[in-house]
């Protein structure tokens, strides 16, 4: 991901079931990338369709964690004291992640921070990702997208909880492994759902918005879920 020569663009949004690829959650104090910061990391590296090795950390932001988002998240201005800044866990990010595909349930906002966060560090981020709320909300358009309620629909034993960053990315990962599971069902292969004419009409290269602060007040208490939706 790391480039002398810096390209300002995000990966593609791609409908595809690897085998291998890494999920990813990020906990943050707000729903801007531009005004807010991330507290929570949490990866997991996956090969043949199984979690191999797992990376969390909690991040200091520079600014307190709103009291709101302590209560949703768990995480306090206490536990964050003594840990490093964003700028001092990019590397291991990098590292860790290299040049795999990213799954994520709406990972589009989970990119959009790392971006934001290599780009002020005048690195790459470049990863193409899949998104769970994309795939859950062409196969099962009558229902909500969230999280828990994918969870719950797939009848997915948690006991991990939510708004913790590798508690939901396991979750995520079960989801997206379900999901799998549903294409081959109704579209005989995953390679047959991606030739479906409605799935190929979709955008395959969306950038993540930008949420603004001034948009995020209203909404800002209940980051967990917006982001999740």
């Amino acid at each position: 991901m790391t480039s002398s020569n810096i390209k300002e663009e995000r990966g593609k949004s791609l409908l595809e079931f690897p085998d291998d690829y890494v999920v990813l959650d990020l906990e943050t104090t707000g729903l801007s990338p531009v005004d807010n910061e991330i507290t929570e990391i949490g990866i997991e590296r996956v090969v043949n369709r199984k979690t191999v090795s797992s990376f969390q950390q909690l991040v200091k932001p520079e600014r307190k964690i709103p009291i709101g988002i302590e209560s949703l998240t768990g995480i306090t201005n206490e536990m964050v004291a003594d840990k490093p800044r964003i700028k001092e866990v990019l590397p291991s990010i990098d590292k860790y992640v290299l040049d795999s595909l990213i799954v994520g349930q709406n990972v589009r906002f989970d990119i959009s921070f790392l971006y934001e966060n290599f780009l002020n560090s005048k690195l790459a981020f470049t990863n193409s990702y899949v998104d769970t709320l994309r795939i859950s909300r062409i196969l099962l358009p009558d229902m909500k997208h969230n999280l828990s309620a994918l969870v719950d629909y797939f009848k997915i034993q948690n006991d991990l909880g939510y708004h913790r960053a590798l508690a939901d990315a396991e979750n995520t990962r079960k989801v997206y492994e379900c999901l799998r599971q549903l294409v081959v069902d109704k579209y005989g292969s995953t390679k047959e759902f991606t030739k479906h004419p409605k799935v190929a009409s979709k955008p395959h290269n969306i950038k993540p918005k930008i949420v603004t602060k001034e948009e995020d007040i209203s909404i800002f208490i209940d980051i967990g879920r917006i982001k999740k939706i």
